[in-house]
């Protein structure tokens, strides 16, 4: 459905990627935004398995950073293409790193992804499960990506939560608070 904002979200090898895979795969154009940065073999073995499953027709753009720009970019298309952001976790993560202003990023995509004309599937961890950090990154950490979360989940149409490869549909199920 063009349009459509989904918000995927769920713990490590939940199969939330696969379920996004999954939502964009009846599409035509699929655009794919990679934030991801190698660091080191395990995390080239995960990219790796990303892009083998990956329909070769899909176009991939890498991109750590600068994902509603690359959003905007898109919108400027005479048909915009659906958007796969795989994923949010990661993109924090880079935005943290290099010490940018979260409040201004976040506004900027959720303002993206609301005037965004086709379809958008975001992905992302939940880490918000478990106890208090020890540490103060790690807290900064959980409550920007719980932050994030809460507002995408407020402009998004379905929120799945993902665990133990089956996606629960909990903005259908749930209740706004």
């Amino acid at each position: 459905m063009p349009g459509e904002k989904i918000l995927v979200v769920g713990g490590i090898r939940s199969g939330k990627s696969k379920w996004a895979e999954k939502l964009a795969s009846s599409d035509r154009q699929v655009v794919y935004i990679a934030t991801a940065q190698v660091w080191d073999e395990e995390m080239a073995r995960r990219v790796n398995e990303h892009k083998i499953r990956r329909p070769s027709h899909w176009q991939t753009v890498e991109e750590p950073q600068k994902i509603a720009c690359i959003l905007n970019e898109l919108n400027q298309w005479d048909v915009q293409p659906t958007v796969l952001i795989d994923c949010l976790t990661l993109w924090v993560t880079n935005l943290l790193l290099s010490e940018m202003n979260l409040e201004k990023e976040f506004a900027d995509l959720v303002q993206t992804i609301k005037t965004y004309q086709g379809k958008v599937i975001l992905v992302s961890n939940e880490v918000g499960l478990g106890g208090i950090a020890s540490n103060q990154l790690t807290r900064t950490f959980g409550d920007a990506l719980g932050t994030l979360h809460q507002l995408l989940g407020e402009i998004c149409n379905k929120v799945y939560f993902v665990w133990c490869g089956i996606a629960i549909d909990i903005k259908k199920h749930g209740e706004r608070i």
